[in-house]
């Protein structure tokens, strides 16, 4: 199931725990929040989870949305550092 998250998820979830609700999300993530609702709809059925339930204030993670919140910033980071590690080749590579 989690291989079929793709970095974008990865963005948005993470942002998602961050901000507590999804308009300010979307405002992070400089989306509309049919976007971010479109995608936390893809992840819930690719996980099978609500993932966050709605509150008065804002979202909250559900018991497997908590679980899985230190693996999506884990995941999140690595593939950060790996995109910046092969735009610096790329760069650096492609030189004269």
């Amino acid at each position: 199931m989690i291989e079929k998250l793709e970095f974008n998820h990865l963005r948005m979830l993470s942002t998602l725990y961050e901000q507590g609700t999804v308009s300010a999300a979307a405002e992070a993530l400089d989306l509309s929040q049919q976007a971010v609702s479109l995608q936390l709809k893809r992840v819930r059925e690719i996980l099978g989870d609500p993932l966050f339930v709605r509150t008065g204030h804002g979202m909250v993670p559900t018991a497997y949305g908590q679980l899985i919140q230190p693996h999506v910033r884990h995941l999140r980071h690595w593939s950060m550092r790996c995109r910046c590690r092969c735009r610096y080749r790329w760069r650096t590579s492609s030189a004269p």
